[in-house]
């Protein structure tokens, strides 16, 4: 059974500082340490993986890499998926459920404006689209449904 789903972004995790508020500050690898030393099988981290930060591509900024071992050595059940994928997400976190005695941590890898052909890729945290370009992305999108 999942009690706590703990979501976040891959700069948050370079900051130090995932899932603050549910740790009340704690660091992110304070609370993971935690959470893998108590077996807090309740808990998922699920972080957004989108290779990109304010500042940049975040290979440039500072590389998480290799994120899955350092998490797992933790004691964390480790998953990675198609972050863009609903079918794959539903299925790693029927994957974390199951998992007894450990918490478990969701590498979700994404691309930014997937699902907007001309977007894919290209977006960026800090983006302001114009109001033609923003409404082209939400008829494409919606049509889509």
């Amino acid at each position: 059974m999942v009690d706590m789903v703990a979501p976040s972004g891959q700069g948050y995790v370079q900051q130090g500082l995932g899932a603050a508020d549910i740790f009340t500050s704690l660091y992110f690898a304070e609370a993971t340490m935690l959470a893998g030393a108590k077996g807090l099988d309740n808990l998922v981290f699920i972080v957004d993986y989108n290779f990109v930060q304010s500042e940049g591509p975040m290979d440039l900024v500072m590389s998480l890499e290799p994120q899955l071992d350092k998490i797992a050595s933790f004691g964390f059940a480790c998953q990675e998926v198609d972050g863009n994928d609903i079918g794959a997400l539903l299925a790693a976190f029927d994957t974390a459920r199951a998992t007894k005695g450990k918490p478990s941590f969701i590498k979700a890898s994404t691309l930014m404006g997937k699902g907007v052909a001309s977007l894919e890729g290209l977006m960026f945290h800090q983006l302001r689209f114009p109001a033609e370009v923003a409404e082209s992305a939400r008829a494409e999108l919606e049509a889509q449904l």
